[in-house]
């Protein structure tokens, strides 16, 4: 893409959003879903591809961009290198993430992030600051086969706003790609612990569940604008634990914290959960799956056990005394009821995305946990040598 070209797209989209610093390889209620509506014709990589397609680039690997390399984002760029057929780019929140994701081989990191504030700054200084590198962005954006976005929308006083969307919507646009938005289960709200599938009512009544409806909408209307060009996959994904994020690190800190929050929590009596490695195995299976591919995946693993067992769980785990706070107060699950009880079903998304190549590694926490204790135990290992 011609240099000037790229500028004129980054300077528009700048007037209507963002601050950005960059860092990269090369340079050290709303309406209901349409759910379950399958695309009509096949997505295929190389029809999508542009003549002029970076020349960095291998012929053989596709272009995925992702909004947001920090953690789900970060365990689904580095599931996309270990596949080896694809070249990562994306978006990160800090100097410090964009220069592990370069160690870690992304082909270029930007240091951008979503701030309604920035949309009131004049255009010349953003551009003073960011102009180059912000095209070099919109171009990469541009060029990607797929895109990925975990960024999560902010609430303001005019309404919610969308950062990617909202500075990055023609970039979207402009050519046929894939693209993934990940959302939350929190959309259903309370179902009184009856199970909810992609086809239920959406009932959440907090601000985080209301806003991510809203946001679903938006990227929906992405996909109905550019007359099918563009596809896009919702995935409502459970609490996303993993390494540094897990029941283990509750049990570890369980006496230090003791907060309301953490007590209401852990009275649900049903939680869904995910690993954060299968939420990337999910989200590729649905890149391979091309139209065959459903509009809306719940991304939950098989078993919504309550939170405290889960805690208890990896007490065990590590060998550490019981805890009476590890066990269900029934007139504090009754009282905290409203935070959203519900069973999330993932028939859907096991069935469907099977002939992809999907197979969860962690069906239950744990998996999930006995795994993350195993690792931890390794690395010890390995610093003591």
């Amino acid at each position: 893409m011609p240099r000037g070209a790229s500028t004129l797209r980054g300077a528009t989209a700048l007037e209507r959003s963002t601050r950005i610093r960059s860092s990269s390889a090369a340079s050290s209620s709303a309406a209901p879903p349409r759910r379950g509506r399958r695309v009509a014709r096949r997505w295929n990589v190389a029809d999508a591809r542009d003549e002029d397609e970076d020349e960095t680039s291998s012929s053989a690997s596709s272009s995925v961009f992702i909004f947001g390399m920090g953690y789900a984002g970060a365990a689904l760029a580095a599931a996309l290198r270990a596949d080896g057929s694809y070249d990562v780019r994306g978006t990160c929140g800090s100097e410090e993430e964009a220069e592990r994701a370069r160690r870690e081989g992304a082909r270029a990191a930007y240091v951008w992030f979503a701030d309604a504030d920035a949309r009131t700054e004049s255009r010349k200084t953003i551009d003073k600051q960011t102009n180059a590198s912000f095209a070099e962005m919109v171009g990469a954006i541009e060029r990607a086969d797929y895109v990925v976005c975990t960024v999560p929308p902010l609430s303001t006083s005019s309404g919610v706003f969308d950062g990617v969307l909202d500075a990055f919507g023609d970039a979207l646009a402009s050519r046929r790609r894939f693209v993934g938005y990940l959302s939350t289960t929190a959309v259903y709200g309370d179902h009184g612990g009856d199970v909810v599938n992609e086809d239920s009512e959406c009932r959440g009544e907090s601000a985080k569940a209301r806003d991510r409806l809203i946001c679903e909408e938006k990227w929906r209307d992405l996909a109905s604008k550019s007359g099918g060009e563009v596809k896009v996959v919702t995935y409502r994904a459970g609490g996303i634990y993993g390494s540094g994020r897990s029941a283990l690190d509750a049990a570890r800190r369980r006496r230090v914290e003791g907060s309301v929050t953490q007590r209401a929590r852990g009275s649900r009596k049903f939680t869904s959960r995910v690993h954060v490695d299968d939420v990337a195995s999910v989200i590729i299976a649905s890149m391979r799956a091309g139209d065959e591919a459903m509009d809306v995946y719940n991304v939950v693993d098989d078993d919504p056990a309550p939170r405290f067992v889960a805690v208890r769980f990896a007490r065990e785990l590590l060998g550490l005394p019981e805890d009476p706070e590890d066990e269900e107060d029934p007139e504090e699950s009754v009282q905290n009821n409203d935070r959203g009880e519900k069973r999330v079903d993932n028939a859907r998304m096991k069935s469907a995305l099977r002939d992809a190549g999907l197979s969860m590694r962690f069906p239950t926490y744990r998996e999930g946990l006995r795994a993350l204790a195993n690792k931890e135990e390794e690395e010890r290992e390995r610093m003591n040598e």
